[in-house]
């Protein structure tokens, strides 16, 4: 992620969570560290983001940051997107397909150190950055999009 240049960092401190569910956040962010989405933060960054806590409709939580200060300093990829329309028309002879489950496309991105301390998020636990790319942000949606792109390449030209 790359920022622009004259952009004052902003750190925030972590928001208050209920009580009944300071648990299930624990347990969620022990979880995500396990798996190797994020890692604990112990050394100052310049930028901290909230966490926020969503249930999902299985009643699991969802762990991800509000990057409203960060995604202000963000410079975007522009990487275009493609519609379902414009993929269809560029194989008009194709006979196989697959369905990609994409619900978590975006922790396939791993995020480089210097990114991945722009993430850095404060909870009732500590401060944590992401290792991958998380939601919330501006870019993540062009950047998952060219690496498709790539790997859609490799395929046909293998």
């Amino acid at each position: 992620m790359r920022l622009h240049p004259n952009v004052t960092p902003v750190v925030r401190p972590p928001r208050k969570a209920p009580l009944a569910v300071e648990e299930s956040i624990k347990q969620e962010l022990e979880k995500m560290v396990k798996i190797g989405a994020i890692a604990p933060v112990s050394e100052p960054t310049e930028w901290v983001s909230q966490m926020v806590a969503a249930k999902k409709k299985d009643g699991s939580l969802r762990i991800f940051i509000d990057p409203r200060d960060l995604n202000k300093a963000l410079k975007r990829p522009h990487h275009p997107m493609r519609t379902v329309e414009d993929v269809a028309s560029r194989m008009p002879n194709a006979t196989v397909f697959c369905t990609l489950d994409a619900g978590s496309g975006f922790w396939q991105i791993k995020s480089d150190y210097d990114s991945s301390l722009l993430t850095t998020f404060s909870t009732p636990f500590g401060r944590y950055r992401f290792l991958r790319m998380p939601f919330g942000i501006t870019s993540p949606s062009e950047v998952f999009q060219r690496a498709i792109c790539l790997l859609a390449t490799r395929v046909q030209s293998s």
